[in-house]
């Protein structure tokens, strides 16, 4: 694979991308409601993208809130890139721009099926499982 590159999201062709991304996961591949998958935090929101050959593979949402507390949302990355580090770097660069943003820590919603995939990422398990758009998820925690 060529080279990575991470960056947060600056231009609104970078948004679309980012939102694209979404699409493609998430609407047409799990079948979620395009109304649930974007929402009024898009436009409030920092975004995160990994691009290769120019192309954008990658992409996370990123909501601040005033406790310092940050909320990772829908991590999305195209199939044909899964499972070659990318989500675990995606990781690691989205706490180096939370810890520049005085971010103390990091909450999310995971997918059950993706939830080890966090813990290896330094993620603990916050509550027991629930159903979120139909897809079995659990509360996630992480410290910065």
């Amino acid at each position: 694979m060529s080279e990575l590159v991470y960056k947060t999201v600056n231009t609104k062709q970078e948004l679309i991308d980012a939102l694209n991304i979404r699409r493609h996961v998430f609407v047409i591949g799990q079948n979620i409601d395009e109304k649930i998958v974007f929402d009024l935090y898009d436009d409030k929101s920092l975004h995160i993208i990994v691009m290769t050959e120019g192309k954008t593979v990658g992409s996370v949402r990123l909501r601040l809130q005033e406790d310092g507390e940050a909320k990772l949302e829908r991590m999305a990355i195209l199939p044909n890139y899964r499972r070659k580090g990318l989500g675990q770097n995606m990781l690691t660069f989205l706490e180096g721009e939370l810890r520049k943003r005085l971010a103390t820590k990091i909450v999310l919603h995971a997918q059950s099926d993706v939830s080890k995939f966090y813990e290896r990422c330094g993620f603990s398990v916050e509550g027991p499982y629930f159903w979120e758009v139909g897809i079995k998820h659990i509360k996630m925690k992480k410290q910065l």
